[in-house]
């Protein structure tokens, strides 16, 4: 899961990293509660963590010196800096960047190789 921050609204950058980072903690939460359920019913799973955009620098460094459980987030300068390297190195990648971000949205799954097949083979 990645959670943008939310900027749109009017919200100042201090607010909007504040609502992803609550948001990113909530799902943490879930997440960590799915893992107990299915372990309870003896199927184990390490389900992804879910990443945060970060706004403001300011907010990162706090990140890293509390760390209270919020471990996966990116920095928003970083995610545009990527975004441009690779259009500039494939340009029909933009394609594939317009349709993954666009209004319409978009489902992305990061899941390990040996569910993918596991999951073919049933």
């Amino acid at each position: 899961v990645l959670i943008l921050s939310d900027c749109g609204d009017g919200l100042d950058v201090e607010s909007a990293d504040s609502r992803a980072l609550a948001t990113t903690l909530a799902i943490q939460d879930v997440r960590q509660q799915s893992m107990l359920r299915l372990a309870a019913l003896g199927r184990p799973a390490e389900l992804l963590p879910p990443v945060s955009e970060i706004l403001d620098v300011r907010t990162a460094g706090q990140i890293r010196l509390i760390n209270q459980g919020c471990h996966g987030y990116v920095m928003s300068n970083h995610l545009v800096a990527s975004y441009l390297a690779t259009v500039s190195e494939d340009r029909n990648m933009n394609r594939i960047f317009g349709e993954l971000l666009s209004c319409r949205g978009a489902e992305i799954q990061v899941r390990r190789a040996a569910d993918c097949l596991a999951d073919a083979a049933a």
